[in-house]
């Protein structure tokens, strides 16, 4: 069409008989047909329909064109002023007439055209009529061209019929049915696949793509389970599919006569250029490209993204074809026994469980769909389909896979059998209660504590213009998602930025003077609120011969004597911080300043401090307590505990209070044993049993002091403002599940009568031994006894060593509650309905928590209570009563814990095992290297700022995919999703292994003994 109505302008004389550029055709073909920019007409397309339809007679010369049309390209600026391009000239005169080649060079070519010499630019010769509906004028012509064919076809066998064949033997064969067809289509010229059907099925499914809202995903590999498209892939993947079906249409009608790429692939594209296809190709290359990677992978294109297909094959046609049935479950079994998982336990899952199972559902299938009514076509398709799925199973059945092939198909699920290393997303990263304490931790950072950090930048939004001009940083700060504009009290315009925005912001705080601390705070903080200093804290353990899991090995085998054990074990407790770095340094006369203030005072936590210094008041400081060397084991320090952690938590607040007086602190603690300790007798619901009694802690008393949060809807015995005590008192009716009657024999502990018969005896124990053999003076009492040997003393003074069994039943009085008693004291149980309750919430068999199994828990009803939610841990407490805030990070997400001290540990450790082993050997030897590498030389201030900006990229991540589910994007969280939001936030490299690239490019080289860090 777009030919046609080229061919209709240059019919004027004022466009004929001289050199003319594209754009002057284009211009002049908008103003005569202006109903085409309704089709998104551009100079393009123009130019492609001139190419097709003329062909390569425009840039033939010689007297064999007979035309009248010629044309030529040259690169420059044409006259319109346009941006220097590929110009298209054309010359169009009288078919049969021949014009001199212009001169070679694009300077003489450019010289020749005339597109000055038209007064109208914009216009053409009034009178000629418009082509108001070519499209339809091509319709009937393509129609009467094959009606003509038609009836041609209908000749030539009414011929054939009045003269008989030629000879018996004789077949008429077409194109469809050569070697050629089959390799360009199939791939394979002796495939016995009937080549137009193929076409056929290939054009519905194609079509499909676009019928529904993720047909898409049926056209590529895997289907994209994990959710890595983006709308732009999408986009592309909806355009190739129609300009793919077009060319297959073209191919069935044409392809007798035409050739495939330059007709049926050019076809195609024009017409999806007419449609406004034109994002995904505008080569007929590219279009029979598509072909190509549609037949190589079973009828499926790649992912688009290159790294879920690079080297990827598709799945095996059992697993492909039963999803739902064999795949999935056995996937799920293979990753729920990751621990102990081999070949063998795999294949034995699949021939012996899943696909006897599938078997069965199909069977299931058979049946129901035997006895509900259908058409005949749906009735062929679903016959066709049981007996592909018949003989595809009997044949595994009958035949099950080797090792070797379980092995290949573990591999293609994307399974992998390699060295253990550990990596943050695991199991229970995704768990309900870690997702609710992720969410609050990342909502918190990001939004009370960081407001008062230094690490933020306030410029004028004429510097942020001027950033922009230049184009000197690789940051978009035109970008509306980045930066915060406000007007200062001047009425100046200003715009602030957070240094992690980029590197080049941490340049620019440097330059305002912000070096020391690493920026501002932000205008949006809290008025009249302190700065704040964030620290994180984390333990790491330097065993003295750190090796890699491998080594080198001789040609002839030859290996290197290694230690056979890990040898000594030095373990480290460090803070670190933005504006303090690794540790923190102090001055001779900063400590003194710091021991005056601390001269006569306790530790908060009296028995911590007892276990570990032997008193109670605080000692002076000789060195920073930042950083804390702790050798492992019995035979030396022992083993760090809480009360270490409480210890050197105090010392360094009173470090920071002296050095800092102006500031408040937040201290960020991971989810160890340690940190998250509880306090002797605090409240805490995981420890609860159901029932009283039992190994459960004694916690303290707690007051009612609202409704919501402490008191449920059902019949309740405690009101608002009571005290709820969670030991049964002797002045207590009970629990409430027992009659009176039962409540008064179980009251106090009593013992049960013996069974009928011979009583049943059990062994004495060491201590009963030992109080009946004391008196005989038989018993050294600095000598710790065996049983086996006390009861051979027994013998020989003929003490008996045995006693009747006794059964005694412990009463309830005096004795822990237990969930059930105090929820139902609070109105939380509905007592119609106790057999309902569970203590933990039900799960299905993935382990997924079952939606409304939360409201039947007991321990989740409990925890839900504003009492035991607040509870403060014991390092908590501490924290409070030193006035800083304590923050325990949530579970299993050691990629955002403390300040990145995670990362500082891979450093430090990555150094060390690049050491010599006989810098390792001898304790002074081992315990010096360990300060090297852990040094702030090493850990410098500006490598932990950036080890800080990986750690807050997570939980920016992790925030941002926390808020998009708000807005109800029900996209399921996993690895390769967490790696695109953090690589969105502008950080350093993706984390594979923990990050193990990224931890890599800070490990110092050694050069000739020099340490060379690039900062």
């Amino acid at each position: 069409m777009y030919f046609q109505c080229w061919v209709e302008v240059t019919k004027q004389n004022r466009y004929r008989d001289k050199w003319l550029t594209d754009e002057t055709y284009f211009r002049a073909i908008k103003a005569q047909f202006p109903s085409l920019v309704s089709l998104n007409f551009n100079r393009g397309s123009m130019n492609r329909a001139i190419s097709l339809c003329g062909g390569q007679q425009l840039d033939d010369f010689s007297d064999s064109n007979r035309s009248g049309m010629f044309r030529r390209k040259a690169k420059g600026v044409d006259p319109f002023g346009n941006p220097k391009r590929y110009i298209w000239g054309y010359y169009v005169t009288t078919p049969g007439q021949v014009v001199e080649r212009p001169p070679e060079g694009k300077k003489c070519f450019l010289s020749l055209l005339q597109d000055n010499s038209i007064n109208e630019r914009y216009s053409v010769a009034r009178g000629v009529a418009e082509v108001v509906d070519l499209t339809n004028e091509i319709t009937k012509q393509s129609k009467a061209k094959r009606k003509a064919q038609a009836q041609n076809i209908a000749q030539d066998e009414s011929k054939r019929a009045r003269n008989g064949p030629v000879s018996g033997n004789l077949v008429e064969l077409t194109y469809w049915d050569s070697p050629e067809a089959k390799k360009l289509f199939l791939g394979d010229s002796n495939d016995s696949r009937n080549v137009v059907e193929v076409l056929q099925q290939r054009i519905e499914r194609l079509q499909d793509a676009n019928r529904t809202m993720d047909g898409w995903r049926d056209v590529i590999v895997r289907r994209d389970i994990d959710n890595l498209c983006s709308a732009y892939d999408i986009f592309i993947i909806r355009q190739r599919c129609s300009i793919l079906s077009l060319a297959y249409t073209v191919a069935l009608e044409e392809m007798n006569s035409s050739r495939w790429i330059e007709d049926c692939c050019g076809a195609a594209l024009n017409t999806g250029s007419l449609m406004g296809l034109e994002a995904a190709a505008t080569s007929v290359k590219t279009v029979a490209a598509w072909n190509i990677l549609l037949r190589a992978n079973r009828e499926n294109f790649p992912h688009p993204n290159p790294r879920m297909h690079q080297d990827k094959k598709p799945l095996p046609e059992l697993l492909e074809y039963f999803q739902e049935e064999i795949r999935l479950p056995w996937q799920q079994f293979c990753i729920e026994n990751l621990s102990d998982l081999t070949v063998e336990m795999a294949k034995d899952q699949l021939m012996i469980k899943i696909i006897p199972s599938a078997v069965e559902s199909v069977k299931k299938e058979e049946s129901t769909s035997d006895n509900a009514s259908s058409n005949n076509d749906e009735d062929n398709k679903n016959k066709n389909k049981r007996l592909k799925q018949d003989s595809l199973l009997h044949r595994y059945l009958q035949s099950p896979i080797s090792s070797s092939t379980t092995w290949r198909w573990l591999h293609s699920l994307g399974f992998s059998y390699s060295a253990r290393k550990k990596t943050f997303f695991v199991d229970g990263h995704e768990r309900q209660d870690v997702l609710v304490r992720r969410n609050e931790f990342c909502k918190e950072y990001l939004t009370k504590w960081e407001p008062r950090c230094h690490r933020w930048i306030q410029v004028t939004k004429e510097k942020v213009e001027k950033w922009r001009g230049e184009k000197t940083v690789p940051f978009q700060f035109n970008d509306k998602a980045k930066g915060y504009s406000y007007l200062s009290p001047d009425g100046v315009e200003m715009v602030e930025y957070h240094v992690d925005d980029h590197d080049f912001l941490h340049e620019v705080a440097d330059e305002m003077g912000f070096g020391i601390m690493g920026g501002n705070v932000s205008e949006r903080r809290p008025p009249m609120s302190k700065p704040v200093i964030i620290f994180g804290q984390d333990e790491c353990v330097f065993n003295q011969f750190l090796l890699s899991g491998k080594q080198w090995v001789g040609p002839d085998g030859h290996r290197a004597l290694l230690p056979k054990t890990d040898g000594m074990g030095l373990m480290l407790s460090a803070f670190q911080s933005r504006e303090t770095g690794f540790g923190m340094k102090l001055s001779a006369l900063q400590l003194d300043e710091i021991n005056e203030s601390r001269r006569g005072k306790n530790y908060v936590d009296l028995d911590a401090a007892m276990a570990i210094n032997g008193q109670a008041m605080k000692k002076d400081l000789k060195e920073s307590p930042f950083v804390v060397y702790f050798e492992l084991g019995s035979n030396f320090e022992g083993y760090w505990t809480y009360n270490h952690m409480a210890i050197q938590f105090e010392d360094c607040v009173d470090c920071i209070k002296v050095v800092y007086p102006h500031f408040d602190f937040a201290f960020l603690f991971d989810h160890s044993q340690g940190h998250a300790k509880k306090l002797p007798n605090g409240l805490d619901a995981y420890s609860m049993n159901k029932g009283f009694g039992g190994v459960q802690p004694q916690m303290r008393e707690s007051t009612i002091k609202q409704h919501n949060g402490y008191l449920g809807s059902h019949p309740l015995t405690i009101n608002v403002g009571e005290i709820q005590s969670f030991t049964f008192k002797s002045t207590d009716d009970g629990p409430f599940w027992m009659s009176p009657d039962q409540r008064e024999l179980n009251r106090h502990d009593r013992i049960l009568p013996l069974p009928p018969g011979p009583p049943r005896m059990q062994n004495k124990t060491i201590s009963e031994l030992k109080a009946e053999l004391a008196p005989l003076g038989v018993l050294n009492d600095r000598r710790n006894y065996r049983l086996k040997e006390l009861q051979d003393i027994a013998e020989q003074k003929n003490v008996e060593t045995k006693k009747v069994r006794v059964t005694e039943k412990k009463g309830w009085e005096g004795r822990a509650k237990g969930l059930l008693q105090v929820l139902w004291e609070r109105g939380w149980i509905d007592v119609s309905q106790l057999d309902r309750y569970t203590i933990e919430a039900a799960t299905d068999e993935n382990g997924q928590v079952l939606e409304g199994a939360e409201e039947w828990s007991l321990k989740c009803l409990m925890a839900s209570c504003l009492d035991f939610a607040e509870e403060l841990t014991a390092l908590q407490h501490v924290g409070s009563q030193l006035g800083v805030s304590v923050i325990i990070t949530p579970k299993f997400h050691a990629e955002l814990a403390g300040e990145g001290v995670e990362y500082s540990w891979g450093i430090t450790k990555g150094l060390y095992r690049r050491k010599p082993l006989v810098s390792k050997k001898g304790k002074e030897s081992f315990r010096k290297l360990v300060c090297e590498v852990t040094s702030r030389d090493i850990l410098k201030t500006s490598t932990i700022r950036k080890l800080s900006r990986r750690a807050r990229a997570y939980i920016c991540a992790y925030y941002s995919l926390y808020e998009s589910q708000n807005r109800g994007d029900t996209t399921k969280l996993t690895l390769p999703l967490i790696e695109r939001v953090v690589k969105a936030f502008k950080t350093h490299r993706a984390a594979l292994d923990f990050d193990a690239g990224f931890v890599n490019g800070f490990v110092p080289s050694m050069i000739d003994g020099v340490i060379v860090i690039d900062e």
